[in-house]
């Protein structure tokens, strides 16, 4: 038996470079947080496929050592009791052994169970405050945008509002963004002397798609729920790094098709706590680049909420 366990364009075309979301249960871990696991065989021995649904560590993140737990069979010796039969006497049936459910031992579909859980995190809060930062590279010129952002959403209405924390480009800093998912608008107020302005702007403006081209709800967290609940999206638990002090399990996602966020991504890594199911890490590799995210968003904070009042989205 095995022992279980992510203003303005018309204004200052440098007001906002890019702008991306991210994430980011029970309380009882699918995982034992005392094993290290970095291979699917491994995680296959400790975690258990009925109760939940593979990255590269952040380069500043430090692994820890494989260590493989034997895997204990204890065997008894089994006794046979040997009976008279009496003829004049009718014999009891013996009753019908139970058969116990087949259990998957497939990786695939371990990982799977430990996404679906993942995203329900997400789709089953009312509303959320984060806090993340992002890293951009961007696959056609190289140049690399770093921001901060406060985000509040409300899953009701689809508002989504973003405060602009740190911006690589210092004139962004103290932005705000408010859009509607599903709308394809925006609507942005810059930071600094021009803060008195407001400006509603298609989400594909230049001046708001990020450094690869993805509009802000194209990697908001509820959208990224939505696309992962696809089931040609493929995850496997491969391993766990550790983030401001914290181990984090690590999913790989892959697509048996085409990525529908970027055709031009290989695969992409969600990092987990694996005693709440919070995405704390999300980043996106692509094919001509398997060792280096050009993309990872790091959640600092994750608050679930009842509700979030109207006043909170005004820009």
């Amino acid at each position: 038996m095995l022992y279980k366990k992510k203003a303005l364009g018309y204004l200052i075309s440098s007001i906002i470079l890019s702008f991306s979301l991210s994430a980011c249960g029970n309380d009882s871990p699918i995982l034992p947080t005392d094993t290290t696991l970095t291979t699917a065989s491994q995680i296959q021995a400790v975690a258990p496929a009925c109760t939940c649904p593979t990255a590269q560590p952040t380069p500043e993140a430090t692994s820890t050592p494989v260590v493989k737990k034997p895997i204990k069979n204890k065997s008894k010796k089994s006794t046979t009791a040997t009976t008279t039969s009496t003829p004049s006497r009718t014999s009891t049936p013996s009753p019908v052994a139970t058969v116990a459910p087949v259990v998957s031992t497939n990786p695939a579909d371990k990982g799977r169970l430990i996404l679906n859980k993942m995203m329900d995190k997400i789709t089953s809060a009312n509303a959320f405050e984060t806090e993340v930062e992002k890293y951009e590279k961007s696959l056609t010129d190289g140049k690399v945008v770093q921001q901060t952002f406060k985000i509040d959403e409300r899953k009701s209405t689809g508002d989504v509002k973003i405060d602009v924390l740190y911006h690589t480009t210092s004139s962004s800093i103290g932005a705000k963004l408010h859009f509607v998912v599903g709308s394809g608008k925006i609507t942005v107020r810059p930071g600094g002397a021009l803060s008195f302005i407001t400006k509603e702007l298609d989400q594909t403006d230049s001046n708001i798609v990020s450094a690869n081209g993805y509009t802000p709800e194209k990697v908001d967290l509820l959208t990224l729920a939505k696309r992962f609940s696809d089931t040609s999206y493929k995850a496997e638990l491969t391993g766990k790094t550790t983030i401001d002090g914290n181990d984090v399990y690590i999913l790989k996602i892959t697509n048996s098709e085409t990525n529908t966020l970027d055709p031009r991504i290989k695969f992409e890594t969600l990092g987990f706590d694996p005693k709440t199911f919070e995405v704390k890490l999300w980043e996106v590799y692509s094919a001509s680049s398997e060792t280096e995210p050009f993309m990872r968003i790091t959640m600092k904070s994750f608050t679930v909420l009842d509700s979030i009042p109207d006043s909170t989205f005004k820009v």
